[in-house]
C-alpha cells in the first residue's frame, strides 16, 4: 500500500534535527509534522534542506505540540526541514 505519508526524524550534532517528509499516494496535499525529543524551553530556527529560510523561530514545545505544516502538492514528492537551535535563546 503506497498511501499516506512517511516521516523520519534524524538527530544531528549540536542539538540540530532534520525531518524528512515523503508524500506517497495520499489525497491530502499537506500535513502537520510533530517532531519529538526537542528541548521544550529552547527556540529553534526552521529552514529547508536547500538552505531556504522558512522565516520561523519557534520553541521546542510549540513544535512538538502544534507541529510544522508541510505542503507537498504533488504525489510522491519529498522535502526536508532542518531545526537548528537558536544561539540567542
Amino acid at each position: 500500500d503506497r498511501t499516506g505519508w512517511v516521516v523520519t526524524q534524524v538527530h544531528l550534532s549540536g542539538g540540530h534535527e532534520m525531518i524528512l517528509v515523503y508524500r506517497l499516494n495520499d489525497p491530502r496535499g499537506s500535513m502537520a509534522v510533530r517532531p519529538v525529543g526537542l528541548d521544550p524551553n529552547r527556540k529553534y530556527l526552521l529552514s529547508r534542506w536547500d538552505g531556504s529560510d522558512m522565516a520561523e523561530k519557534r520553541s521546542g514545545r510549540q513544535l512538538m505540540e502544534e507541529g510544522i505544516q508541510v505542503d507537498l502538492p504533488a504525489f510522491f514528492r519529498a522535502t526536508a526541514v532542518v531545526l537548528e537551535l537558536s544561539p540567542h535563546d
